[in-house]
C-alpha cells in the first residue's frame, strides 16, 4: 500500500512525458508551398489548397527536418513544379517534386443566365468565390469592368466572367445624340448629330446632321463625342 501511495505521488509530481508530433514531409512541402504560393497573390482575392501529384517515393522515409528550402519552378499553374532541396548522408540534394494547385477567386457573378447581346448591369452582378483554372485566369475581377458591357456568349447563373467574352463598352448609342467635331486646316465646328451605329471606341460610325441635312463617317474618339472623317 505504501508502494503504491509513493509511486502515485512521484507519478503526480513527474511531469508527463508526451512524444513530439512529427509532421511528414509531404505536409511540411505542402505547407511551404502555400506559404511561397501566398506570397504571390493578394489573398484577400485568392484562396488555394495545394496536393503532392507526384513526389520520389523515398522523400516520404525522410525527417522533415531534413528539408532545406522549397522553390516553385516558374508560374504558379494548376500542375505546378517544386524544386525540394533535402540533406542526405550530410550533402544537400535537390528532388522534384509536382503539386496539384487548386485555386479560388472572389469574383463577379451572374445573378441570372443572360443571353449574348444582352447588356450587364450591376443589378445583374453578385460577388461570389468561385473556382478558377490558374492556366488560364483571365477573369473580370472588378464589377465597375463589367458593368455596361454586352456578352458576346450565353452564360448561365453563376458564371463569372473572362475578359473575352465582353465587348468593349459602347461610347455612342444608335439614335442618341452626339457632339459633332470637324477639325481641317486650323477651321473647328462643332455640331449635334444623330448617331446611326452603335460605336466603341476608335469606331467608324455613320451619322445625320440636321443642320447640314447631310451624312458623315465619324469616328468614335470619347463617349458621346465623334470626330468626322468623310462625307458619306
Amino acid at each position: 500500500m505504501y508502494l503504491l501511495a509513493s509511486m502515485l505521488f512521484l507519478g503526480f509530481l513527474l511531469p508527463e512525458h508526451t512524444s513530439p508530433v512529427r509532421t511528414s514531409v509531404e505536409e511540411s512541402i505542402l505547407e511551404q508551398t502555400q506559404a511561397l504560393i501566398e506570397e504571390r497573390y493578394d489573398t484577400e482575392g485568392y484562396r488555394f489548397s495545394a496536393s503532392i501529384r507526384w513526389m520520389p517515393s523515398r522523400l516520404s522515409a525522410l525527417n522533415p527536418a531534413s528539408i532545406r528550402s522549397v522553390s516553385i519552378q516558374g508560374n504558379v499553374q494548376r500542375y505546378t513544379n517544386l524544386n525540394v532541396v533535402v540533406v542526405e548522408h550530410g550533402l544537400e540534394v535537390t528532388e522534384q517534386v509536382r503539386v496539384k494547385v487548386e485555386a479560388s477567386r472572389f469574383l463577379p457573378v451572374l445573378k441570372h443566365r443572360m443571353l449574348r447581346g444582352e447588356e450587364i448591369s450591376q443589378d445583374d452582378i453578385t460577388m461570389s468565390w468561385v473556382s478558377v483554372n490558374l492556366d488560364k485566369d483571365n477573369a473580370v475581377s472588378r464589377v465597375e469592368d463589367i458593368d455596361g458591357h454586352t456578352l458576346r456568349k450565353n452564360l448561365n447563373a453563376g458564371a463569372y466572367i473572362l475578359k473575352h467574352q465582353l465587348t468593349p463598352m459602347l461610347w455612342v448609342r444608335e439614335t442618341e445624340d452626339v457632339q459633332f467635331l470637324f477639325e481641317d486646316n486650323g477651321l473647328r465646328i462643332a455640331l449635334t448629330c444623330e448617331a446611326r451605329q452603335n460605336g466603341v471606341q476608335g469606331e467608324i460610325i455613320a451619322t445625320y446632321c440636321k443642320e447640314t441635312r447631310k451624312k458623315y463617317m465619324a469616328e468614335v474618339i470619347r463617349p458621346g463625342v465623334v470626330q468626322w472623317r468623310k462625307n458619306n
